[in-house]
């Protein structure tokens, strides 16, 4: 079993703080060990970060639609996010 082949689009969205790139460094390792193949943009314009409409920063955007912000998650929970978005097919 794997992920479709078509690589994924994920963005974090911050200034730039230690927790923007702690949670890029997460995504990264979670994307990594499920083999999935991704696009991660940090996104640190102040414009582009309003213009999302999270309330809270970092924030995580799967294929433009926010599933976590205003804090760091686990990488088991980025796991979880990433199955969620990307269900495996046979």
């Amino acid at each position: 079993m794997g992920f479709q082949d078509i690589r994924k689009d994920i963005k974090v969205l911050g200034v730039g703080t230690a927790k923007d790139r702690a949670l890029l460094i997460s995504v990264w390792a979670a994307a990594k060990e499920l083999g999935l193949p991704v696009n991660i943009v940090l996104v640190s314009s102040l414009e582009r970060i309003l213009e999302s409409g999270v309330g809270a920063i970092p924030a995580l955007v799967i294929e433009n639609r926010v599933v976590c912000e205003g804090r760091l998650p686990a990488v088991t929970e980025i796991i979880d996010l990433l199955r969620q978005n990307y269900p495996l097919h046979a």
